[in-house]
């Protein structure tokens, strides 16, 4: 599905987009010769936890719930609190249109 498939939340009107339309996300790396979006800042996402914003539009979260995306483990007897968790907490409505667009 392409980004113009599916309409943005107004909470991601404020990201620049790139060439494709997709919308640039908060832990997104970027340098002088542009945005990569293969590569996730670990500071980024070390900013965005400490200052408890969204890791998708950069928004805080205030009362809202955070979700997480998990990473799951490949053995299945693997206890709860050993799973790893890869990206910034998102909002519930940042989740569910990167798991559109993505």
């Amino acid at each position: 599905m392409r980004p113009i498939d599916v309409t943005a939340p107004a909470r991601l009107a404020h990201l620049a987009k790139d060439g494709r339309g997709y919308p640039i996300l908060a832990t997104v790396s970027r340098s002088r010769s542009g945005v990569d979006f293969g590569a996730i800042s670990e500071r980024r996402k070390l900013a965005l936890a400490a200052f408890d914003w969204c890791g998708l539009c950069g928004l805080p979260f205030g009362a809202e719930s955070r979700w997480q995306v998990v990473v799951t483990p490949a053995d299945d007897d693997r206890p709860r609190d050993q799973l790893e968790f890869g990206e910034a907490p998102v909002h519930e409505i940042c989740a569910a249109y990167a798991a559109q667009v993505c």
